[in-house]
């Protein structure tokens, strides 16, 4: 559970550094970053889905940390995930945004594309607080 604006768990055990991972823009509207997928994520030349939905559920958690108050913590829910094509690329960067923040409930969907822009998956997760 996400206890402050470091990320979840897996970002303070190193699953991002492990993952290839890092964040270029860290705000409470929009987390940004960038996976370089390690070979172990690739399944005959592309990219296992697993993986990207790991890159964009911590997006998702560091987004959420940002958003909790001293005291709250928040734990990751439902997570819907639509591949829209495979992605072959060895980089794949990641916006995520919330589209609900209040109460006991967060919604965050989080766009990733591969080196050359194109779309490859969107991934809507919600965390409770």
């Amino acid at each position: 559970m996400e206890a402050n604006s470091m990320g979840g768990p897996a970002t303070q055990d190193g699953y991002a550094e492990r993952h290839g991972i890092t964040i270029a823009l860290r705000g409470p509207e929009k987390i940004t970053g960038t996976m370089r997928v390690p070979a172990a994520s690739l399944v005959e030349g592309s990219v296992h889905p697993g993986a990207l939905i790991g890159f964009a559920c911590e997006l998702a958690a560091i987004g959420t940390s940002l958003q909790l108050t001293p005291g709250q913590i928040a734990a990751p829910g439902q997570i819907q995930t639509t591949v829209l094509m495979e992605c072959r690329s060895t980089l794949v960067t990641g916006e995520a945004i919330p589209l609900h923040a209040g109460g006991r409930t967060m919604i965050w969907q989080t766009a990733l594309h591969d080196a050359a822009g194109a779309l490859v998956a969107v991934v809507t997760q919600s965390r409770a607080v």
